[in-house]
């Protein structure tokens, strides 16, 4: 006797044994080459030509100088616990060995600021930021 599933009726087994037997017993005809079956494709319904990307204008803001200073920034207060002042985000710089500019950087922090993060501190060294649009549909 065949096992049947206790989730569905009998119908709905059935439909699901059509859809599924090109999986299941190889028949030549795949299952995908049914239109109601098909995924949507990735463009279907923008105006872009195959093949082609849409233009996406570059905003970022940030050089490259600057992206190796926030990466020794981020490396050099990587000990930290945040939120930190001056002086904890000194102390977790010099045990991380960090280079001179880093820690002149650090020496110019306000010494009664907290900061959240990283990104505060890069933030009130006056760094900048990528600017990047955020969509409602991904």
């Amino acid at each position: 006797m065949e096992r049947e599933s206790t989730k569905h009726g009998r119908r709905l087994d059935e439909q699901l044994r059509h859809e599924t037997a090109s999986i299941v017993q190889g028949a030549p005809v795949i299952a995908n080459s049914r239109e109601d079956l098909r995924q949507e494709d990735p463009d279907e319904g923008l105006d872009v030509e195959a093949g082609t990307r849409p233009e996406v204008p570059e905003r970022l803001e940030v050089t490259e100088r600057e992206a190796e200073r926030r990466a020794d920034l981020a490396r050099a207060v990587a000990g930290a616990h945040f939120p930190a002042t001056r002086a904890e985000l000194l102390r977790a710089a010099g045990a991380t060995d960090a280079n001179e500019a880093v820690l002149a950087e650090l020496g110019a922090l306000a010494p009664e600021v907290h900061f959240a993060n990283v990104q505060a501190v890069w933030d009130h060294l006056g760094g900048h930021r990528e600017q990047r649009d955020h969509h409602a549909h991904r």
